[in-house]
C-alpha cells in the first residue's frame, strides 16, 4: 500500500482508520513508517473535535489541503452550511479526482480545485485554510504534498489552521513528512 498516495486520495484520518480496521499487525507496523501512530478510536475523536471547531468558528468557506473524507462526513453530520473547497494534489490523475468527487457526503457544498488555484471570493474575514498534520506551537509536521501546498497559500491573510491528526508528543516524523516552524505557516492549531 502506498500510504502517502492514499492520504492524497482519502485523507490521513480515513487512511489511519483503514489500516487500523484491518487488524493486521504487519500492516500497522508498515504504516507506522508513513503515518502518525493513532488508533481508529483516537482518529474518530480528533475528527469530531476538528469538525466541531470548524463549525463553531464562523467561517463560511473552508479550503482543505487534503480530501479528508472522514472530516467531510463529520461536517455533513453537523450540517455545516458553508462552502468547502478541497485542494487536489498535482500528483493525482483524473480517475483519482473523479473517485474523490464520488465520495463527497450528501448535504455538503464541496468544490475541488487543483493545487495552486485559489477559490474565488475566498476572503480572509470569512474563510480559513486547513492543513492536516501534527505539531505544537514550535514545530509542525505535514505530509510532503501539504507542506508544498501550504507554501502556495502562504499569502492568505486569514486563518491558516493546523488540524492535528495526532497528539503533539507524537514527536517522530513519518517518512515523506516535512517539519516546519509552526508560527511561520499557521495562525492556530486545532488539537
Amino acid at each position: 500500500m502506498d500510504y502517502l498516495r492514499t492520504t492524497m486520495e482519502i485523507g490521513i484520518f480515513e487512511t489511519l482508520a483503514c489500516v487500523d480496521g484491518t487488524g493486521s499487525e504487519d500492516l500497522s507496523r508498515q504504516a507506522a513508517n508513513y503515518l502518525p501512530c493513532v488508533s481508529r478510536e483516537e482518529a474518530c475523536i480528533r475528527t469530531r473535535r476538528i469538525a466541531g471547531a470548524l463549525s463553531g468558528m464562523g467561517a463560511s468557506q473552508l479550503l482543505l489541503l487534503c480530501p479528508e473524507l472522514a472530516l467531510l462526513e463529520e461536517l455533513a453530520e453537523l450540517r455545516f452550511a458553508g462552502k468547502v473547497y478541497v485542494c487536489l494534489a498535482r500528483e493525482l490523475d483524473e480517475q483519482s479526482k473523479l473517485r474523490i468527487g464520488e465520495n463527497v457526503p450528501a448535504g455538503l457544498d464541496v468544490s475541488f480545485i487543483d493545487e495552486g488555484e485559489f477559490p474565488t471570493r475566498f476572503l480572509p474575514s470569512t474563510s480559513a485554510v486547513l492543513a492536516f498534520g501534527f505539531g505544537d506551537p514550535e514545530t509542525a509536521f505535514l505530509p510532503g504534498f501539504q507542506h508544498r501546498q501550504i507554501e502556495y497559500y502562504r499569502c492568505f491573510t486569514g486563518p491558516v489552521l493546523l488540524a492535528c491528526v495526532a497528539p503533539p508528543e507524537q514527536g517522530e516524523r513519518p517518512l515523506g513528512w516535512h517539519a516546519g516552524t509552526t508560527s511561520e505557516a499557521f495562525t492556530a492549531i486545532i488539537y
